[in-house]
């Protein structure tokens, strides 16, 4: 993941090249708007958390006072928001820092959907109830927006959107038995092969020097 486009462009030449495509990788045409989302840049809000312009902030998990780039100030900033809420897990230095500490459902207390690798649309349901009365992420929106906070409502009314109307029950419980929406895949793409000038990319390599790669750590970067 951190490496730059022309390397992946790279990958992705020679896995056509092989052969590979269709057998061991395979592509999807993601229909658009499907994963989208439209939201602004953590340094745009850290702006409106500086000029006053932020005056409540809901922060839904994370832990952005110890991992938001440095140079940003998020914490600084969290201090001069009027309202500070932060919906989370544990009790950490975001939590700390917010007015409002509320408690996260485990992913095992909660409703929820997902994408698979081929864009199936699958569906996780809680093993057990809320050990601390917490509530998940689209409950607490919910919850905000007016609507129902009830998650497998919510999770079964996007659903309905996904398979073009209103499951029945029966369909329901075929979903919540197999864990997954039939026929909600994406398709496979063969893509095409433009034209490349390796000797481009080759003249434009450091041939012969170390390149130094900081790597965030999955055991203690969050």
């Amino acid at each position: 993941r951190r490496q730059p486009a022309d390397v992946h462009s790279v990958a992705h030449r020679l896995n056509i090249l092989l052969g590979n495509v269709g057998n061991t990788v395979f592509y999807t045409d993601e229909p658009a708007g499907r994963y989208a989302v439209d939201c602004g840049d953590l340094a745009t809000l850290v702006e409106g958390m500086q000029d006053g312009s932020v005056g409540t902030l809901l922060i839904l998990g994370g832990n952005p006072v110890y991992d938001a780039p440095s140079d940003l100030g998020f914490a600084d900033a969290l201090e001069k928001v009027d309202q500070s809420i932060h919906l989370s897990i544990y009790d950490n230095e975001t939590s700390q820092q917010c007015q409002w500490h509320l408690p996260q459902t485990h992913p095992l207390e909660a409703w929820g959907d997902c994408p698979a690798y081929d864009g199936t649309i699958c569906v996780s349901q809680p093993l057990i109830a809320p050990l601390l009365d917490g509530r998940s992420a689209i409950e607490v929106l919910g919850m905000l927006i007016g609507e129902t906070a009830d998650g497998q409502a919510i999770v079964r009314r996007a659903l309905d959107s996904v398979a073009g109307g209103s499951l029945a029950d029966e369909a329901w419980r075929r979903l919540l038995h197999d864990g997954a929406l039939a026929d909600s895949s994406l398709k496979f793409i063969t893509p095409d092969l433009l034209d490349w000038d390796a000797s481009a990319d080759a003249d434009s390599a450091s041939g012969g020097e170390l390149e130094l790669v900081f790597c965030s750590s999955d055991t203690v970067y969050d």
